[in-house]
Protein backbone atom coordinates (compact mmCIF):
# COMPACT_ATOMS: atom_id res chain seq x y z
CA UNK A 1 0.00 0.00 0.00
CA UNK A 2 1.29 3.25 -0.68
CA UNK A 3 1.71 6.21 1.61
CA UNK A 4 -0.36 9.23 1.43
CA UNK A 5 0.83 12.44 0.09
CA UNK A 6 2.75 14.50 2.46
CA UNK A 7 0.57 17.09 3.77
CA UNK A 8 2.04 20.38 3.59
CA UNK A 9 3.28 20.35 7.13
CA UNK A 10 4.92 17.73 6.65
CA UNK A 11 7.34 18.68 3.92
CA UNK A 12 9.88 20.26 6.29
CA UNK A 13 12.79 21.82 4.51
CA UNK A 14 15.74 21.42 7.11
CA UNK A 15 17.63 24.57 8.02
CA UNK A 16 21.38 25.33 6.66
CA UNK A 17 23.71 23.06 8.24
CA UNK A 18 26.11 24.34 10.59
CA UNK A 19 29.13 22.71 11.64
CA UNK A 20 32.40 23.30 13.72
CA UNK A 21 34.80 22.48 11.03
CA UNK A 22 35.18 18.96 11.14
CA UNK A 23 31.56 18.14 9.70
CA UNK A 24 29.60 17.56 13.44
CA UNK A 25 26.51 19.33 12.90
CA UNK A 26 25.93 21.60 15.43
CA UNK A 27 23.12 21.14 18.32
CA UNK A 28 21.62 24.26 17.39
CA UNK A 29 21.14 23.17 13.74
CA UNK A 30 19.11 19.67 15.06
CA UNK A 31 16.85 21.90 18.02
CA UNK A 32 16.85 24.34 15.11
CA UNK A 33 14.92 21.84 12.50
CA UNK A 34 12.60 20.55 15.06
CA UNK A 35 11.70 24.26 15.45
CA UNK A 36 10.85 23.97 11.81
CA UNK A 37 9.04 20.57 11.72
CA UNK A 38 7.23 22.37 14.85
CA UNK A 39 7.95 19.81 17.15
CA UNK A 40 9.11 19.50 21.12
CA UNK A 41 13.07 19.37 20.97
CA UNK A 42 14.73 16.06 19.43
CA UNK A 43 17.37 13.78 20.81
CA UNK A 44 19.77 13.39 18.57
CA UNK A 45 21.29 9.33 17.67
CA UNK A 46 24.48 9.40 16.08
CA UNK A 47 25.16 5.92 13.53
CA UNK A 48 28.21 5.09 10.98
CA UNK A 49 27.11 3.25 7.45
CA UNK A 50 30.32 2.39 5.59
CA UNK A 51 30.50 1.08 2.00
CA UNK A 52 33.02 -0.63 0.10
CA UNK A 53 33.10 0.78 -3.31
CA UNK A 54 34.92 -0.91 -6.06
CA UNK A 55 35.60 0.49 -9.73
CA UNK A 56 32.45 -1.70 -10.55
CA UNK A 57 31.38 -2.85 -7.66
CA UNK A 58 29.79 -1.90 -4.24
CA UNK A 59 29.77 -3.94 -0.89
CA UNK A 60 26.64 -4.69 0.98
CA UNK A 61 24.99 -6.69 3.88
CA UNK A 62 21.89 -8.45 4.65
CA UNK A 63 20.82 -7.43 7.63
CA UNK A 64 20.05 -10.47 9.61
CA UNK A 65 18.86 -9.58 12.42
CA UNK A 66 17.40 -6.60 14.55
CA UNK A 67 16.15 -3.05 13.33
CA UNK A 68 16.01 -3.19 9.25
CA UNK A 69 16.20 -7.23 9.31
CA UNK A 70 16.10 -8.52 5.48
CA UNK A 71 17.64 -5.59 3.78
CA UNK A 72 20.62 -4.41 2.16
CA UNK A 73 22.69 -2.09 3.56
CA UNK A 74 26.17 -0.73 4.58
CA UNK A 75 27.88 -1.94 7.20
CA UNK A 76 27.45 0.36 10.15
CA UNK A 77 25.84 0.97 13.87
CA UNK A 78 25.72 3.11 16.64
CA UNK A 79 28.50 5.74 18.03
CA UNK A 80 29.16 4.24 21.54
CA UNK A 81 29.92 7.09 24.11
CA UNK A 82 33.46 8.57 24.29
CA UNK A 83 33.75 7.13 20.58
CA UNK A 84 34.72 9.20 17.80
CA UNK A 85 32.20 9.20 14.87
CA UNK A 86 35.19 7.50 12.12
CA UNK A 87 36.45 5.14 14.70
CA UNK A 88 33.13 4.03 15.18
CA UNK A 89 32.43 3.66 11.39
CA UNK A 90 36.00 1.53 11.12
CA UNK A 91 34.69 -0.89 13.83
CA UNK A 92 31.68 -1.31 13.04
CA UNK A 93 32.76 -2.57 9.82
CA UNK A 94 35.48 -4.74 11.60
CA UNK A 95 32.72 -6.43 13.30
CA UNK A 96 29.62 -6.79 11.04
CA UNK A 97 32.07 -7.63 7.56
CA UNK A 98 35.58 -8.83 9.21
CA UNK A 99 37.85 -6.25 7.11
CA UNK A 100 39.91 -3.21 7.83
CA UNK A 101 39.33 0.01 5.24
CA UNK A 102 42.31 1.51 3.90
CA UNK A 103 42.16 4.96 3.30
CA UNK A 104 38.38 5.77 4.93
CA UNK A 105 36.76 8.69 3.75
CA UNK A 106 33.78 10.59 4.81
CA UNK A 107 31.23 10.89 1.94
CA UNK A 108 27.82 11.95 3.63
CA UNK A 109 25.49 13.06 6.47
CA UNK A 110 22.12 12.16 6.21
CA UNK A 111 19.16 12.73 8.62
CA UNK A 112 16.38 9.68 8.90
CA UNK A 113 13.38 11.43 10.68
CA UNK A 114 10.40 8.41 11.60
CA UNK A 115 7.13 10.52 11.93
CA UNK A 116 5.77 10.88 14.94
CA UNK A 117 9.31 9.65 16.91
CA UNK A 118 11.46 12.43 18.83
CA UNK A 119 14.80 11.02 17.45
CA UNK A 120 16.65 12.13 14.64
CA UNK A 121 18.99 9.78 13.47
CA UNK A 122 22.00 11.51 12.11
CA UNK A 123 23.86 8.93 9.52
CA UNK A 124 27.53 9.41 9.03
CA UNK A 125 28.56 7.79 5.84
CA UNK A 126 32.31 6.56 4.89
CA UNK A 127 33.50 4.44 2.09
CA UNK A 128 36.75 3.51 1.25
CA UNK A 129 37.87 1.90 -2.33
CA UNK A 130 39.97 -0.69 -0.05
CA UNK A 131 40.84 -3.09 2.59
CA UNK A 132 42.41 -5.43 4.27
CA UNK A 133 41.13 -8.86 5.55
CA UNK A 134 38.84 -11.27 4.35
CA UNK A 135 35.27 -10.49 3.59
CA UNK A 136 33.11 -12.24 6.25
CA UNK A 137 29.46 -13.30 7.18
CA UNK A 138 28.81 -11.85 11.14
CA UNK A 139 25.98 -12.59 13.31
CA UNK A 140 23.96 -9.31 12.47
CA UNK A 141 25.24 -8.99 8.62
CA UNK A 142 25.98 -11.10 5.15
CA UNK A 143 27.70 -9.21 3.08
CA UNK A 144 27.58 -9.94 -0.83
CA UNK A 145 29.33 -8.17 -3.43
CA UNK A 146 26.67 -6.20 -6.39
CA UNK A 147 27.78 -4.95 -9.76
CA UNK A 148 27.45 -1.05 -9.71
CA UNK A 149 24.73 -0.73 -12.17
CA UNK A 150 22.64 -3.34 -10.36
CA UNK A 151 21.96 -2.71 -7.13
CA UNK A 152 19.17 -4.31 -5.74
CA UNK A 153 17.42 -1.33 -4.29
CA UNK A 154 13.69 -3.08 -4.22
CA UNK A 155 15.48 -4.86 -1.23
CA UNK A 156 16.99 -1.61 0.63
CA UNK A 157 15.50 1.03 2.17
CA UNK A 158 13.16 3.42 0.11
CA UNK A 159 15.35 6.27 0.25
CA UNK A 160 18.61 4.67 -0.50
CA UNK A 161 17.50 4.97 -4.58
CA UNK A 162 17.68 8.61 -3.90
CA UNK A 163 21.71 8.85 -2.20
CA UNK A 164 23.22 6.27 -3.73
CA UNK A 165 24.04 8.10 -7.25
CA UNK A 166 25.59 10.96 -4.91
CA UNK A 167 27.70 8.36 -2.79
CA UNK A 168 28.73 6.85 -6.47
CA UNK A 169 29.31 10.43 -7.91
CA UNK A 170 32.42 10.76 -4.81
CA UNK A 171 31.42 14.06 -3.73
CA UNK A 172 30.12 14.90 -0.07
CA UNK A 173 26.76 15.26 0.07
CA UNK A 174 23.95 15.84 3.03
CA UNK A 175 20.27 14.31 3.10
CA UNK A 176 17.07 14.74 5.19
CA UNK A 177 14.20 11.88 4.92
CA UNK A 178 11.14 12.28 6.46
CA UNK A 179 9.63 8.75 6.76
CA UNK A 180 5.56 8.29 7.53
CA UNK A 181 5.06 4.74 8.92
CA UNK A 182 8.32 2.39 7.37
CA UNK A 183 6.77 1.94 3.71
CA UNK A 184 8.62 5.30 1.85
CA UNK A 185 9.69 8.72 2.64
CA UNK A 186 7.33 11.32 1.86
CA UNK A 187 10.17 14.16 1.96
CA UNK A 188 13.54 13.86 0.47
CA UNK A 189 16.05 16.55 0.54
CA UNK A 190 19.56 15.82 -1.11
CA UNK A 191 22.06 18.94 -0.32
CA UNK A 192 25.69 18.31 -2.55
CA UNK A 193 28.63 19.93 -1.53
CA UNK A 194 31.51 19.99 -3.91
CA UNK A 195 34.63 20.69 -4.11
Amino acid sequence: MAAPPPSAEAKITPPPVTTNGDNKQSAASVAAAAAVAGAEPVRKKLFTLFFILEPTRVLLGMKKRGFGAGKLNGFGGKVESGESISLAAIRELKEEAGITPVCARQQAVVYFELEGSPVIFEVHLFVANEFTGVVTESEEMKPVWYDRQKVPFELMWKDDAEWFPHLFAARFFRGFFLFRGMCKPDVATVHQTFG
